[in-house]
């Protein structure tokens, strides 16, 4: 009898562990690796990280993070970008503040109370080598390093109020004008999947090709 209690209490323990996990923290799963082949196109490539295939469909929730090879950029399922694409995605993303892959052990679903945390258009200032350029572009907070903030006038870069919410954590890269060299900070974030109840760690860990034709591989784990 005494041992069929212990039996029942050390499976009650195990059960109260489980449902505290998933109340707003996990624990990260095996590490992956998706290398994201350059298309030489402005077109975005969807990606569902639970199973780390690509997907047709982006007016879907299935989808959990995109890649452009001309931009560089990397959008998730959620924000203007399930708007705009009538996906009824639920994702976002927030760096981990860390750049040590191994170390990020759990999240947070508390960072996502923040809504730039989610996709959000903003007016933007790069300079490619040829003077700073102005444009609307979709962002998160893993947008290239060195945009410019700008004043936050109309046509300046950050019109949308609290924009700079967006950029609140480094980006994951960089473009050097002067040798057109493209880097990456090696940033850890958290990917909202685009069913908003899973989650993800990811760092991209190399970017190669020319500023129009770029290839990435990304690291990531599943909690």
């Amino acid at each position: 009898m005494k041992i069929a209690l212990e039996t029942l209490l050390g499976c009650l323990l195990i059960l109260a562990s489980c449902q505290q996990a998933t109340s707003g923290s996990g624990t990260s799963n095996s590490t992956q690796s998706l290398t994201v082949e350059s298309t030489s196109s402005s077109t975005y490539r969807y990606y569902n990280l639970s199973t780390g295939n690509e997907v047709a469909d982006s007016a879907s929730n299935t989808w959990d993070i995109a890649f452009n090879s001309a931009t560089g950029g990397i959008l998730t399922n959620g924000g203007v970008t399930a708007t705009s694409l009538a996906s009824n995605g639920q994702g976002g993303v927030y760096y981990s503040g860390s750049v040590d892959f191994d170390s990020v052990s759990s999240y947070d679903v508390s960072k996502f109370a923040n809504a730039f945390a989610t996709d959000t258009t903003a007016y933007v200032s790069t300079d490619m080598g040829s003077g700073p350029v102005t444009s609307t572009l979709v962002l998160n907070q893993m947008t290239k390093l060195d945009y410019d903030g700008g004043t936050g006038t109309s046509g300046d870069p950050y019109t949308n109020s609290g924009d700079a919410a967006v950029y609140s954590g480094p980006a994951y890269y960089a473009y050097d004008p002067t040798t057109h060299g493209i880097s990456v900070s090696s940033e850890v974030y958290i990917v909202r999947h685009g069913d908003g109840s899973h989650y993800s760690k990811l760092q991209v860990t190399s970017m190669t090709g020319s500023t129009a034709d770029r290839t990435r591989v990304i690291k990531y784990a599943n909690f």
